[in-house]
């Protein structure tokens, strides 16, 4: 799991949040999507509201709210789910990213394709 998803609060303008996205410090995974909440912004967050992919964003007016542009059906995850129902979670949505929410619906982190293929391909593996 990521502990450090990009999280935005729910007036975030689509501009800011591409702003945000364009950041070269930011892995690409983590790039695909924001994870909107209510404050405070920082893990583990204010209620978490929805994901927004950047191909959303990318067709939206850049001064419309983030949260007008949640997608639908990318619901989050509890931190003790199986690491291979989350695979088939990101598998089903063909997500990126699937957001970790504890039992309260506060962010806490994010789980990556990337965090899915470290776990189950062999150690070593990107050495090759």
């Amino acid at each position: 799991m990521t502990p450090e998803p990009v999280v935005l609060g729910p007036d975030t303008t689509v501009a800011e949040a591409l702003a945000r996205l364009r950041d070269v410090d930011l892995a690409a995974a983590l790039a695909a999507q924001v994870f909107v909440v209510h404050p405070p912004t920082e893990t583990p967050t204010g209620p978490y509201i929805g994901a927004v992919g950047f191909q959303r964003l990318l067709r939206e007016r850049p001064a419309s709210a983030i949260v007008d542009c949640i997608d639908d059906g990318n619901e989050p995850v509890l931190p003790d789910l199986p690491e291979a129902e989350v695979a088939k979670r990101l598998a089903a949505y063909d997500a990126v990213a699937v957001a970790v929410c504890d039992e309260g619906g506060r962010l806490v982190g994010a789980v990556t394709v990337d965090d899915v293929l470290d776990r189950v391909l062999p150690e070593g593996w990107r050495d090759r």
